[in-house]
Parts: structure tokens; C-alpha cells; sequence
């Protein structure tokens, strides 16, 4: 992986993030989809008029247009397993930090590994 394509996968998976925490407020805000009910297109009508859950979205269609440039100049299966993994350890942080979700010492050692998986697979695919 060149260093450019790590820059950018960490930027895309930054963008992940973002774009997750970013829907999950707009949804909220919103009374979520298929529960609230109202109707499922009474919530799709909410949802398009809640500006979160719309910056929420285009940041996810930007995030698909930088994932591509990404898959078009990478391999695979080093570029996927660093953009899924930062993301979960990302969100998994961000979901107890902004919507209270619990964390405990099992998830806190996972992450753990997970960035150590990181780091062997970024290395191993370089050689």
C-alpha cells in the first residue's frame, strides 16, 4: 500500500465515522425509520427534511467516491480490512462517547486487537 493510499483510507474511514454518527443523530432527531409509527414514508419524508441525517448522507456518497479512488489503486484486501476496522474502532468510541452506548473491558480489549491487526496487515501487505 502506498503511503498515499493509507493517508486516503484513513481519510475515508475518518469520513465513515463521521457519516455514521452523523445519520444515527439525524435519525434520532428524526424518530427513526420503521419505528416511530407514523409509516414508513412518513419517516422517509421526515428523514429527507432533517439537515443531520441529510449531511449524514451526502458525507456517506462522498465517502463512497474516495473509497473508490482507494479500491482503484490498492489491494483489497489490505485497503478493506484497515477502512472496516478503523471504522469500527471509531464508532464503537464515538457511540459511547455521544450516545451513551456501554463499554466494557471484553469490547475495550477487542479494539485492542483490532488495532494490532491493523498494524500487521498494513505491514504484511507492503512486503
Amino acid at each position: 500500500m502506498t503511503k498515499l493510499a493509507f493517508i486516503l483510507t484513513v481519510i475515508t474511514a475518518a469520513m465513515t465515522i463521521a457519516a455514521n454518527v452523523l445519520l444515527r443523530m439525524g435519525l434520532t432527531k428524526a424518530g427513526g425509520l420503521g419505528v416511530s409509527g407514523r409509516g414508513f414514508i412518513a419517516d422517509i419524508a421526515r428523514l429527507a427534511l432533517e439537515p443531520i441525517f441529510i449531511v449524514g448522507a451526502l458525507t456517506y456518497m462522498a465517502t463512497a467516491l474516495l473509497w473508490f479512488y482507494v479500491l482503484s489503486s490498492s489491494t483489497l484486501s489490505v485497503a478493506y480490512v484497515m477502512l472496516v476496522s478503523m471504522a469500527f474502532v471509531g464508532v464503537t468510541l464515538l457511540d459511547t462517547v455521544i450516545f451513551g452506548a456501554p463499554i466494557g473491558a471484553m469490547k475495550i480489549v477487542g479494539i485492542g486487537i483490532i488495532l494490532g491487526g491493523i498494524g500487521l496487515v498494513v505491514f504484511s501487505g507492503s512486503h
